[in-house]
């Protein structure tokens, strides 16, 4: 029984790269090459021609069209139930396509904090991260990036291609220690991979040793 049939929704297709789960820098395994997970998003708003209701949760496949009056199978994965306004991500698998080396340039104790027998028991960090992203593709893509920042801190600068970055308009925070990055990037040309990279200098605050 088809409960919704829409047409011309608008999908688009995400990189994500979990700072939490993925290698920093590729360079140091022996694949060199880490896989970055792909998926399919779908908005359930008016914009993409949905949002009328939830869209229901169960296993959704996944046809690409391969000019030629017929489709090519991509994937399945299973989603849960999606309300107005929330998106859907579907997995179709992982791709190489997309090469992020992220490395600490900084990781400093400062403002630290002494009992009476000289011990450290409080201190603040000055931290610096840097994310190199390359696009070997021939198309533009999206990489949707997620940082994660423990305990009590705050940002005192975050850049892309040394401008600078606001929270809220930039980026956003999932939950209070993680952030979430949405980075446009170009297709590559003959000189080779399109580049950007992401600084983030931050302070996490009141760290017990």
């Amino acid at each position: 029984m088809l409960f919704l049939k829409a047409d011309k929704v608008p999908i688009t297709k995400i990189w994500t790269f979990d700072a939490a789960k993925l290698p920093w820098d590729p360079q140091q395994l022996e694949n060199r090459n880490v896989g970055i997970p792909v998926s399919y998003r779908i908005v359930n708003d008016a914009n993409s021609k949905l949002g009328q209701f939830a869209l229901w949760g169960g296993k959704a496949r996944i046809f690409q069209d391969d000019g030629h009056q017929s489709t090519i199978f991509l994937g399945e994965d299973n989603t849960n139930l999606v309300p107005v306004g929330e998106k859907m991500e579907l997995y179709i698998g992982d791709s190489r396509d997309i090469v992020v080396t992220q490395r600490k340039m900084t990781d400093n104790q400062i403002n630290i904090r002494r009992n009476t027998k000289e011990q450290i028991v409080l201190f603040d960090t000055d931290e610096e991260i840097v994310a190199r992203i390359e696009n070997f593709k021939d198309s533009p893509a999206v990489l949707t990036m997620l940082q994660h920042i423990p305990g009590q801190w705050d940002m005192e600068k975050c850049t892309l291609d040394n401008k600078d970055l606001k929270l809220g308009a930039d980026y956003k925070k999932k939950n209070a220690g993680t952030l979430e990055f949405e980075i446009k990037l170009p297709a590559r040309t003959e000189k080779g991979p399109a580049v950007k990279e992401l600084k983030m200098h931050y302070h996490r605050r009141n760290v017990r040793p």
